[in-house]
């Protein structure tokens, strides 16, 4: 049978295949395979690029979890998870320091200067591990999170009607179409 004349070079548009230069931290062998097949695990987490529009400062709104539907304000990506560190601030509408999944925000245009905010670097992955049993709320996590609060409080004062936008819930009002929403 002739070749379709499409296909007149058996190579045409294949790549050649080159070894990945990362680190192989784990080779898991397949239960229900013979020994031969192995899949391979990679050693270097890449963190995710972060949207468009979200930069520190930022006005986001929570799609999921306890504060669904609030407004809160984007202040860095955490350095081993590539989560997303938004806060409320807790005095203004009861958000305090979260991690989020930049996947369950949505970015809107309003913007907060939030240069001044000190105490930022204190807060990482680690931050968010679970107390022991005996102690609710560590002391130092408290402190983190007023310094931090009170340095955006300042920030919220000087624009007019923020504290009133940050305390309100986001809500689609019925027969009103979402695609057409300006953020």
């Amino acid at each position: 049978m002739p070749r379709p004349v499409q296909a007149r070079h058996p190579r045409k548009g294949r790549v050649a295949y080159k070894k990945d230069g990362r680190p192989v931290t784990k080779v898991i062998r397949s239960k229900w395979y013979p020994f031969q097949v192995k899949r391979v695990k990679r050693g270097v987490n890449n963190r995710c690029r972060l949207r468009k529009g979200l930069t520190p400062g930022a006005v986001v709104i929570l799609l999921t979890g306890p504060y669904r539907g609030r407004r809160v304000i984007f202040l860095k990506q955490l350095e081993q998870s590539g989560s997303v560190l938004v806060t409320g601030p807790f005095g203004v509408n009861g958000v305090p320091l979260r991690r989020v999944s930049q996947r369950f925000v949505i970015v809107t245009s309003v913007k907060v200067d939030i240069s001044g905010v000190q105490g930022l670097d204190q807060v990482t992955d680690a931050y968010f591990k679970r107390p022991s049993k005996k102690e609710k709320l560590p002391e130092e996590k408290k402190k983190i999170q007023l310094q931090i609060d009170d340095s955006i409080a300042g920030a919220i004062s000087k624009e007019k009607y923020m504290r009133e936008y940050l305390k309100s819930y986001f809500t689609i009002v019925p027969g009103q179409p979402p695609h057409v929403v300006r953020f």
